[in-house]
């Protein structure tokens, strides 16, 4: 009995688990463009480093923003 009930919460989890991440939001890929500020690019960056924002490898996410060049 005691397997049985086991094995039916570890199907259930496994359920609940595959559910979620198939109905997971997708992630936006954002650009530099889509930031008003180079601090608020470099803490996106910083939590999300998936995320091309800096494209030169420099470890400064949007360079364009921080010398106030268009991006």
């Amino acid at each position: 009995m005691r397997t049985m009930v086991r094995a039916l919460l570890i199907a259930t989890f496994a359920f609940l688990t595959i559910t979620l991440v198939m109905n997971a939001p997708a992630q936006v890929a954002l650009q530099c463009g889509d930031f008003s500020s180079w601090e608020e690019a470099q803490a996106t960056y910083q939590a999300s480093p998936w995320m091309n924002l800096d494209p030169d490898g420099n470890g400064v996410a949007c360079d364009c923003l921080l010398n106030g060049t268009p991006c």
